[in-house]
């Protein structure tokens, strides 16, 4: 029995239950109501589910050449069996892969922390940002977060994805230099969206991250120097279950359901 690999199984899976759980933990919190937040959190959700993407292939090509036994192997497959069975993991696949589990899950946790209490700020003190949509899909993986910091005073804004695969429309609006760097089959560039997706929506949802980050920070500003006048507060969103039970035991009574309340982002 190779004990090490159980146990690096289990450290990997059990950090992986645990990214899971942040990622909806601050979703059901009055943060989703503010749609900068919701588009953030999701795509850092993406950036991690999708990194998966390529390990998840090969496991595919390994079941379907192998049929599952170890004694039909070329080196080739053993290899790639090896190299599966350390990086299958959510926190353990590319980009992530130089961290440890624990690590990942962590600075997975902070990021989900951040932007939500960011946006919990933004909705208590009345700071509007745009409603936002931001629609990815396999053959469109790359919303156009670069363009947030272009927002300011909109009402809406739509941030989907361009079509990689067959971008006919996407290419009648860029200059020729960069219609040569895509490849030319469209099997290519989906291949190629699958292998890239994850690592490139982590570099933009970093990129989103740090402008709501700063945007955040000069209404904070604003508001301590008296000039930013808070707009008037919405209703409140849904409230998690760590709050109800916070605000129970400093008024000393029981926490009741909150009622359901549908958010559109």
């Amino acid at each position: 029995m190779d004990r090490e690999y159980l146990e690096r199984v289990n450290r990997a899976t059990r950090q992986d239950w645990h990214i899971m759980r942040n990622m909806i933990r601050e979703k059901y919190t009055a943060a989703i109501a503010d749609s900068r937040f919701f588009v953030l959190s999701h795509m850092l959700d993406l950036a991690i589910f999708w990194s998966a993407g390529a390990s998840r292939s090969r496991i595919a090509r390994w079941l379907v050449e192998t049929g599952g036994d170890t004694l039909r192997e070329t080196p080739e497959l053993r290899e790639l069996r090896e190299y599966l069975s350390r990086h299958m993991f959510y926190s353990q696949t590319k980009p992530w892969h130089g961290l440890t589990p624990e690590r990942v899950r962590e600075l997975q946790g902070r990021l989900q922390a951040g932007i939500g209490e960011r946006a919990r700020w933004r909705l208590e003190h009345g700071v509007k940002v745009p409603v936002l949509k931001a629609i990815v899909r396999l053959a469109a993986p790359v919303p156009q977060l670069w363009k947030l910091p272009f927002l300011r005073g909109l009402e809406q804004a739509d941030l989907s994805a361009e079509d990689f695969v067959h971008p006919e429309k996407f290419l009648k609006r860029v200059p020729a230099w960069l219609r040569r760097l895509l490849p030319e089959s469209s099997s290519e560039r989906l291949s190629r969206a699958i292998a890239l997706r994850g690592q490139t929506l982590l570099a933009l949802f970093l990129l989103g991250y740090a402008y709501d980050w700063a945007d955040t920070e000069v209404h904070k500003l604003l508001l301590q120097l008296g000039l930013l006048e808070p707009a008037p507060q919405e209703a409140p969103g849904p409230v998690s279950l760590d709050e109800a039970r916070a605000k129970a035991a400093a008024s000393g009574s029981t926490p009741q359901a909150a009622p359901r309340r549908n958010v559109s982002a």
